[in-house]
C-alpha cells in the first residue's frame, strides 16, 4: 500500500531504535514488524511522524479486544 521503501524505512528506524536500547531477538523483530505494519496501516500514512497518541491508544485499545486479558507466560 505505501511501496516497500517507505515501510522499510520506518521498520529501520523503530528496530534500530529498540536495538540500541539492549532489545534484539528475532521473535521481536518479528512482532514489530507486525505491530509497527498495523499501526501505518491503521493511521493511514507510512510515516513514524505521523503517528499520534490518539492512534496507539486505538492500537492498545484493539489488541487488547482481540487478545483479551491473556495470562503471561
Amino acid at each position: 500500500m505505501f511501496g516497500r521503501a517507505a515501510v522499510n524505512g520506518a521498520l529501520a528506524e523503530v528496530i534500530g531504535t529498540l536495538t540500541r536500547q539492549g532489545y534484539r531477538s528475532h521473535a521481536c523483530d518479528l512482532r514489530t514488524r507486525t505491530v509497527v505494519c498495523e499501526l501505518l496501516l491503521r493511521n493511514r500514512s507510512p510515516r513514524l511522524a505521523d503517528l499520534t497518541d490518539e492512534a496507539l491508544v486505538r492500537l492498545q485499545e484493539i489488541l487488547t479486544e482481540c487478545l483479551g486479558d491473556r495470562p503471561k507466560a
